[in-house]
């Protein structure tokens, strides 16, 4: 995320590099989480003959990413600031992406969990795996990140400042 050339110093730039790092987090443990879940899913076969449980670890990776990402990707959204969902929802494209992705996440681990249980058997299941990633795939082509373009303005007015 580069800074506009006005930021040069002050709380202007300690904001944006709080939020610079709060992002590079929230990326750098979402893929993490996706690393470990494609671990577990390739590993799957050896780990299930020790560990039965371990078929519902895939999928709980995206469960708790969906669920980290529902909650904490736009820490400007109540409950962490002061701006409502429906504003940042509305206004932000950004804040709409990272909820879009989080119940992608929140989908996928659900469904893949049923699958694994064996409660989900029917044919179009096996198809939402693929479907919903290239879905995200092809939108994560397209996210990007603005910092902060549109922020909340407490006393009224829908512009950005």
């Amino acid at each position: 995320m580069s800074m506009p050339d006005h930021w040069s110093s002050g709380p202007e730039q300690r904001a944006a590099f709080k939020d610079k790092k709060e992002s590079e987090f929230n990326h750098h443990l979402a893929g993490f989480l996706v690393v470990l879940a494609g671990l577990f899913l390739v590993g799957e076969g050896r780990l299930r003959q020790n560990w039965p449980w371990t078929r519902f670890a895939w999928p709980a990776c995206f469960l708790v990413c969906g669920v980290f990402l529902l909650v904490f990707s736009d820490t400007e959204l109540w409950p962490f600031g002061p701006q409502n969902w429906w504003y940042g929802l509305t206004h932000n494209p950004e804040d709409l992406q990272h909820k879009a992705f989080a119940a992608i996440l929140l989908a996928l681990g659900a469904i893949e969990i049923e699958r694994a249980r064996g409660v989900l058997r029917t044919a179009w299941a096996a198809w939402v795996f693929p479907a919903l990633a290239a879905v995200g795939s092809v939108m994560l082509l397209f996210h990007e990140h603005h910092g902060g373009v549109t922020q909340y303005r407490p006393h009224g007015g829908d512009e950005p400042h």
